[in-house]
């Protein structure tokens, strides 16, 4: 096969170009709108979620954060966002999905941990679906 051109898209970019947030006093930096753990901007009544903060560019977490940020709203002091367990998932077949650290990233940050994993043709939930390639991995940290 041969072609002529190839498109490549590569990362995405905040669409916040002349909203004027500078003069607002909203700092913007290179991932794009800078916000505390409580998705406020610099000026304190200007909250900020999704991808024009450049955090987690899933839908499932601007969700999330805009549910926060509401809670936080009409009950200040609420709550903060916690990105420990985020779950991840590629949309191929079989699909690959994780939620929280990968067996590297623990073993990194907690030294020595319990690893169990299960083959889908052993859970009958795959099995009743069909779908029995693959498997679930767990990775915990040891008590």
């Amino acid at each position: 096969m041969s072609v002529n051109q190839i498109l490549i898209a590569a990362g995405r970019k905040p669409n916040i170009e002349g909203l004027g947030l500078e003069t607002l006093g909203v700092k913007v930096g290179k991932k794009g709108i800078e916000v505390n753990r409580k998705l406020q901007t610099a000026v304190k009544n200007i909250y900020a979620a999704g991808d024009v903060i450049g955090h987690y560019l899933f839908t499932h977490v601007a969700a999330f954060q805009a549910q926060l940020i509401v809670r936080n709203i009409f009950s200040p002091g609420s709550g903060a966002i916690d990105y420990s367990v985020v779950p991840w998932t590629t949309f191929c077949a079989p699909e690959v999905a994780r939620c929280g650290l990968t067996e590297e990233e623990a073993r990194g940050k907690h030294g020595d941990v319990d690893v169990f994993t299960v083959d889908l043709h052993d859970v009958d939930r795959a099995i009743a679906e069909g779908e029995t390639k693959g498997f679930i991995k767990v990775v915990a940290t040891k008590w």
